[in-house]
């Protein structure tokens, strides 16, 4: 006797379907829902590896366009330089034999000029304090003297001259710095120093704790 499925007559509830084994139907919905995740999974991953791959590009097209125009700048920079080092080479050639000394310092003004013709067109500009006030923002002091033929805090001489770029200091000028001379009066003080030329204070040795003393009644 075979067994045979019957099919639920009108108005009756179907049998319940057993634990465990969901419809055949819903189970084929499930596969194909796996299958367009891991396809859009797919393309999500193979967008990223491109952006990637395109943004290591990017940087290492940078660097070297970066490279380069550095390279270039450096290049034109350094022929602008060469004439007045040329200049320099002959002059001292000639240094070797000349007998005019006049000619010979003719000769090296006219290569310095050179230089800071170069150096003036491409936004750099000297500068030489001497005289005028210390400015720790713009100069260096190498030394303190006392000095009566210059200002208190005043430039008295420019060991090395500073230089701005486009107006912004590139390198201080280092400078000696007048100081008044000392005060004969034990009343009067002076000016006071500014904070860029005070010598560090020493640090004050401990006090060593007095011994004991012995009692010699004891």
């Amino acid at each position: 006797m075979t067994d045979e499925k019957k099919e639920p007559l009108k108005g009756e509830t179907p049998p319940p379907q057993p634990p465990g084994e969901p419809p055949a139907a819903e189970e084929a919905v499930d596969v194909e829902a796996l299958k367009a995740k891991a396809a859009e999974r797919d393309e999500f991953l193979d967008l990223a590896q491109r952006a990637r791959a395109e943004l290591i590009n990017y940087r290492k097209r940078i660097e070297r366009e970066r490279a380069e125009w550095t390279d270039r700048a450096v290049a034109e920079f350094a022929l602008k330089l060469l004439p007045a080092l040329d200049d320099f080479d002959r002059a001292l050639r000639e240094a070797e034999a000349a007998a005019d000394a006049k000619a010979l310092l003719a000769g090296f003004r006219q290569i310095d000029r050179k230089f800071h013709d170069v150096l003036k067109a491409a936004g750099l500009e000297p500068f030489s304090p001497h005289g005028k006030p210390f400015d720790a923002a713009e100069h260096e002091a190498v030394l303190v003297e006392e000095s009566d033929k210059h200002p208190h805090h005043a430039v008295s001489d420019v060991v090395r001259k500073g230089w701005r770029l486009r107006g912004r200091v590139l390198r201080p000028a280092q400078v000696k710095v007048a100081r008044k001379p000392e005060p004969q009066a034990a009343g009067d003080a002076g000016p006071e120093e500014p904070e860029e030329l005070k010598e560090p204070e020493k640090p004050k040795e401990p006090k060593q704790p007095k011994e004991p003393e012995n009692d010699a009644n004891v």
